[in-house]
C-alpha cells in the first residue's frame, strides 16, 4: 500500500484491532456469567429435589436466572465523561491531572462493540486512549473475573528516567528496558485470551491467531509450544528494549505456512517497531542439521500442499491434515540428538564467554571479531580442559565446533536470538535496509 493508502486504511484497520481485543474480554465476561448461571441452576436444583424452595425463593431464582442471562449478552464499556453545558461534548484528559480524570460505563451488546470502539475511535487515539483501553477490557470481563495482586508494573518515573538519562541509543531511537516495562505477563494473556496466567506456558492465542516469542533471560519460564506456533505466521516479539511485532512476508513466499517447519526452508520475516516506526526484513533459513521434518511421524504431503491448492480435497483430508497440524503444534521443538554440538545455544552460555579488553578497545565493533581473543568461564562446554578455570585467550581462528557457535550468537543482533527461539540453528541473513539490524 502507498502511504496515502496506508492513512486511509489506518483508522478501520485500528477499529478492528481494537474492537477484537475488547471482544475477546467480552467473550470470556460473557462465559463466565454462562457458568455461574450454570451453577447456580444446579444450586437450585438440588434444593428444589429437597423440597426447601419457598415461593419468595422460586421469584428469586427466577429474577436472578433472567439478569444472568441478559448480562452474558452484554458488556460493560467505558467513556470519557461529557459536557453537558455544552452539547454533552466529551471532555479528554489530556492536560489534566490523572486524579481529576473520570470516565463513564454503561451496557453494550457484545455483538455491537464495532460500533462502541468507532464512535469513541477519538477517545483512543487521544492521550489517555490507553487507559481508557484498559478499562474497557478490564470492564468487560464483569465481576466474576479473578483478578490477579497486580496486571500493570507502575514504572512510568523509572522509564522517563531512563528516556532522559540516555535520550537515544545508537540507533537513534528512545527505547525503554524490558524491566522497566509496565506489561505483566498475566495483563498480556488476559488481553489475548481473556484469562490470566502467570507464564507463557501451557496456553495459546488462537482467538486472536498470534504467537509469542521473547529471549529466555534470567531463568524465565519459556514460551509455550503454541504460542511459538501461532496459527498465523504472526508473532509479537518480546526482547530487551519491550515489544514488537514479527511476520512472515507472504510476497514470494512459495508452499503453505505449514512448511515453514521444513529443514533447510528459506523464507523472509519482517519486523516492525512501534517505538521508531521502522519497518526492516531479513531471510531465515531453517536448519539443515536434522534430515526429517521437525513433525516427524507425520505425512510428508501435508507440508507441500500450498494454501492456494486446498480446492478439491475432501473432507476427510481436510479433516485430517488439520488434526495433524494442531498435534504438531503440540509436539516439543526440535532439538538434534545426534551431535550436542547442534543444540540450541543458551543464555548462560552467552554470559560465560569474554571478550579481551584490548582487542574490543584497538579493534572495535563486531565486524572486526575474527581479530579478537575469547575465554570461556569453566564447565561451560562439557568440562573441556582447554576452557577450564583461567584458560588463556583463544583466538577466534583456533575456535571450534560449539565455541565458534556461542561467540557468533554473542556477537550476533539480538533479532537472532529470537528467531532462534523458534527455528532453533536458523541461518538469520540479508537485512533490508542493508545493515540495519532490528531493534528488539
Amino acid at each position: 500500500l502507498t502511504l496515502d493508502q496506508r492513512k486511509h486504511e489506518f483508522d478501520s484497520r485500528l477499529v478492528d484491532a481494537l474492537s477484537s481485543l475488547i471482544f475477546v474480554a467480552a467473550e470470556a465476561g460473557s462465559r463466565r456469567c454462562r457458568q455461574k448461571l450454570t451453577q447456580y441452576e444446579k444450586h437450585f436444583a438440588r434444593r428444589r429435589k429437597r423440597g426447601h424452595v419457598t415461593p419468595e425463593e422460586e421469584d428469586l431464582y427466577e429474577t436472578k436466572c433472567l439478569a444472568l442471562q441478559r448480562r452474558s449478552r452484554v458488556c460493560h464499556v467505558c467513556w470519557w465523561e461529557t459536557d453537558a453545558a455544552n452539547g454533552n461534548v466529551t471532555i479528554y484528559p489530556e492536560g489534566k491531572d490523572p486524579k481529576d480524570v473520570h470516565f463513564k460505563t454503561s451496557f453494550t451488546n457484545i455483538r455491537d462493540l464495532r460500533a462502541y470502539v468507532k464512535t469513541h475511535l477519538r477517545s483512543f487515539k487521544e492521550p489517555g486512549g490507553c487507559a481508557l483501553l484498559l478499562e474497557t477490557i478490564v470492564h468487560c470481563h464483569g465481576p466474576y473475573l479473578k483478578e490477579p495482586d497486580r496486571l500493570l508494573n507502575y514504572c512510568c518515573h523509572l522509564s522517563v528516567k531512563q528516556l532522559e538519562k540516555s535520550n537515544k541509543n545508537k540507533d537513534g531511537m528512545a527505547m525503554v528496558r524490558e524491566e522497566h516495562d509496565c506489561v505483566t505477563t498475566e495483563l498480556l494473556s488476559l488481553l489475548l485470551t481473556g484469562d490470566v496466567h502467570s507464564t507463557c506456558e501451557n496456553w495459546s492465542a488462537d482467538a486472536l491467531g498470534v504467537g509469542l516469542l521473547r529471549m529466555d533471560n534470567n531463568g524465565i519460564a519459556p514460551v509455550g509450544n503454541r504460542l511459538r506456533r501461532p496459527l498465523k505466521p504472526i508473532w509479537i516479539c518480546l526482547g530487551d528494549f519491550g515489544y514488537s511485532t514479527l511476520f512472515l512476508e507472504m510476497k514470494d513466499f512459495v508452499g503453505s505456512i505449514n512448511s515453514l517447519e521444513d529443514p533447510g526452508k528459506a523464507f523472509r520475516l519482517a519486523h516492525w517497531n512501534c517505538w521508531s516506526g521502522e519497518r526492516t526484513s531479513f531471510r531465515v533459513i531453517t536448519s539443515m542439521h536434522d534430515k526429517e521434518p521437525y513433525d516427524t511421524g507425520g505425512r510428508r504431503w501435508l507440508s507441500t500442499i500450498s494454501d492456494s491448492e486446498q480446492d478439491g480435497r475432501s473432507v476427510m483430508d481436510s479433516i485430517s491434515a488439520r488434526l495433524h497440524i494442531e498435534q504438531n503444534r503440540d509436539a516439543p521443538m526440535p532439538i538434534t540428538r545426534i551431535n550436542p554440538d547442534l543444540r540450541p545455544i543458551t543464555d548462560e552460555e552467552l554470559l560465560l564467554v569474554s571478550f579481551h579488553p584490548d582487542d574490543e578497545k584497538y579493534y572495535p565493533g563486531p565486524g572486526q571479531c575474527r581479530r579478537w581473543r575469547f575465554r570461556f568461564a569453566s564447565t561451560a562446554l562439557n568440562n573441556s580442559p582447554v576452557l577450564m578455570g583461567n584458560a588463556g585467550w583463544i583466538p577466534f581462528y583456533r575456535l571450534r565446533g560449539r565455541q565458534r557457535q556461542i561467540v557468533e550468537m554473542k556477537l550476533a543482533p539480538r533479532i537472532c536470538a529470537i528467531v532462534r527461539s523458534r527455528w532453533p540453528l536458523a541461518t538469520v541473513r540479508d537485512f533490508s535496509p542493508a545493515g540495519k539490524f532490528p531493534a528488539v
